[in-house]
């Protein structure tokens, strides 16, 4: 006798519904979607004890046919596609037709619905998939569809459930999503009895988000409306000052669905690099649209992952987006915008070892050395990329041979009045009743990072020699790497040959990173070359731009200081430092009032 058998009906059912419904919150997903595909203008979405117990999605949709309600909970049954083309052209929520028959083999599910004009609705129970009875029943049109006991015939899935709070917490963060992906639509909540939120459905995301979250975040918040080849985008994000500890602020819709993916959470962070904290996350809620056939949402059951046809064009184009939004809102900081929302003492730079924590050392808490922004005597200039660090502030060469004037792109720089410095780190500074704090270290390191930038974008880092080889001793999988990536190497100015059996000579690095752990900077540039080269230029010039700033505890004379305010004024973003620390700190005549307790 043969040892393959063919699964019922049942048993096949709850195996789909092991990937469609993982938890409570899973169910919610599918059926709210599939009201949203209905039309609906109102949702209301009640639960309780986590979703375990009773799920109710209640929407004024087009409603079903009596025919219609029956089929519904027939695997790959649907209104949505009709043939396999239709999959590359989705314009719809769902599109597999394998929810409700899932949801329905694990749980108690009551489906009621009526068609607007008609005279009547129709309902029907299942329990674990089995239809209980059907019978007709006077409602409003729409669709209401109660699921109750969760799992109860299956309860090796039940027991791994979490708390009844943490099921719930999962529900309010998604449904809060949806709400957010279709604001047109008025969304209510409750939860045993109380009513968590409900939105208005006035089509507009910032009048949602007031209703989602708390205090004053979606007045804070700053439009995005830009049109690309690719796409087009339409949101909020936050300024600079604003960011979170985790990525749980970092939300995309594309074509109107909720979705996860690291190219658009790539695109977003890449827009705000070197303007928020390492290790710290940006805020945006972005809604995407483009051509149905340029990504693939069919990847897994719960729809939640997409592939895109063109993913770095997609990503350049998107962070550009972000970008330009974020020109526009650069401004100096004052002193109730920085970390508002992080503890003021929580550890903003990194602990850990790999070449991105290498890259954003603070080298600023170096022990101090002489150090001269202006030398008191003209220096013979090295002809090296990383030692081009500050070019003359006044008068920029152009390339017909004539003298052009650097125009400021930020004047609130220029005229600003030095009064002191403190701690041999912040200069305070004042100009038209307002008074200034500017970190010495982080602004000059902007200005460094900002002009080597420049310096090496037409040419190749070029290396600086050192007096003694360093001796690199190489594991077996990381000496075949070197022997793969050494060119590449050489292209960002570091120099190794191979010396013996197992062992490499480094030779020469480039300028700005003379005198670091080679042997670890080796270890971990080698294994990120593997990635992106640019990425890690732009470590290096981090590195080097850092190294190569003046340090808190350095002494400022004030015609140096001079020099670094019209360098700032000249900078796209001389707000934040390469790090996405502050540069300068402003204190305004209200905020000082407020410090001194006057009215």
């Amino acid at each position: 006798m043969g040892k393959i058998y063919i699964l019922g009906e049942e048993i096949a059912n709850q195996i789909a519904a092991g990937e469609v419904v993982e938890k409570p919150a899973s169910v919610v997903k599918e059926l709210v979607e599939n009201a949203m595909d209905a039309g609906a203008q109102s949702i209301r979405v009640e639960i309780e004890e986590g979703g375990l117990s009773k799920i109710e999605v209640e929407d004024d949709g087009i409603g079903m046919e009596k025919e219609d309600i029956s089929l519904a909970f027939k695997r790959h049954a649907t209104s949505k596609i009709r043939q396999a083309q239709d999959l590359f052209e989705l314009t719809t929520m769902g599109f597999r037709g394998e929810a409700l028959p899932s949801i329905a083999s694990v749980s108690k599910i009551c489906l009621c619905s009526q068609v607007q004009g008609e005279a009547k609705g129709n309902c029907i129970e299942l329990h674990g998939g089995k239809s209980i009875k059907t019978k007709p029943i006077a409602m409003s049109h729409g669709t209401c569809i109660t699921v109750s006991d969760l799992f109860f015939n299956t309860p090796a899935r039940k027991k791994f459930m979490k708390s009844p709070h943490l099921e719930k917490g999962a529900i309010v963060d998604l449904v809060q999503k949806l709400a957010m992906s279709h604001t047109d639509i008025a969304f209510t909540l409750v939860s045993d009895g109380k009513t968590l939120f409900k939105t208005r459905g006035s089509g507009d995301l910032r009048d949602t988000l007031a209703y989602l979250i708390p205090g004053e975040l979606s007045r804070k918040l700053i439009e995005v409306k830009e049109d690309s080849d690719y796409f087009s985008v339409r949101g909020l994000i936050a300024p600079s000052y604003l960011y979170r500890a985790t990525r749980d602020m970092e939300i995309f819709f594309v074509n109107g669905r909720y979705v996860r993916s690291k190219v658009l959470q790539n695109a977003l962070e890449e827009a705000y690099r070197h303007r928020i904290p390492i290790r710290k996350y940006p805020i945006g809620i972005l809604s995407i649209n483009m051509n149905p056939a340029a990504l693939d949402v069919n990847i897994h059951p719960s729809k939640m992952e997409v592939k895109f046809s063109m993913e770095q064009a997609l990503k350049k184009e998107l962070s550009l987006c972000v970008q330009k939004t974020l020109t526009h809102e650069s401004e100096i900081r004052g002193l109730g915008q920085n970390s508002s929302l992080i503890q003021a003492n929580e550890e903003i730079m990194p602990t850990t070892t790999d070449l991105n924590e290498l890259a954003k050392k603070d080298f600023s808490k170096e022990p101090a050395k002489e150090f001269r922004l202006v030398p008191e005597k003209p220096k013979v200039q090295e002809e090296m990329v990383f030692e081009k660090a500050l070019p003359n502030p006044y008068v920029r060469v152009a390339n017909s041979g004539t003298q052009s004037i650097d125009l400021p792109l930020h004047d609130e720089f220029l005229g600003m009045r030095v009064l002191s410095v403190i701690a041999k780190t912040y200069v305070v500074l004042t100009k038209n009743d307002q008074l200034y704090l500017l970190d010495q270290h982080a602004a000059h390191e902007r200005v460094r990072y900002e002009s080597l930038k420049k310096a090496y974008c037409a040419e190749k880092l070029t290396a600086q020699f050192l007096l003694e080889p360093v001796v690199l001793i190489l594991g077996y999988d990381q000496k075949e790497r070197m022997l793969e990536q050494i060119n590449r190497l050489s292209d960002l100015g570091v120099v190794v040959e191979l010396f013996g059996e197992d062992e490499f000579l480094l030779r020469g690095v480039p300028a700005g990173l003379k005198g670091m752990d080679y042997q670890l900077l080796f270890e971990e540039l080698l294994d990120a070359l593997e990635n992106d080269q640019e990425s890690i230029k732009e470590r290096m010039l981090e590195m080097a731009s850092c190294r190569g700033a003046i340090k808190a505890g350095d002494s400022i004379r004030l015609d140096e200081v001079s020099v670094l305010l019209k360098e700032m004024s000249k900078l796209e973003d001389p707000y934040t430092c390469p790090h996405g620390r502050p540069t300068v700190i402003k204190l305004g005549k209200e905020e000082l009032a407020k410090l001194f307790l006057r009215d």
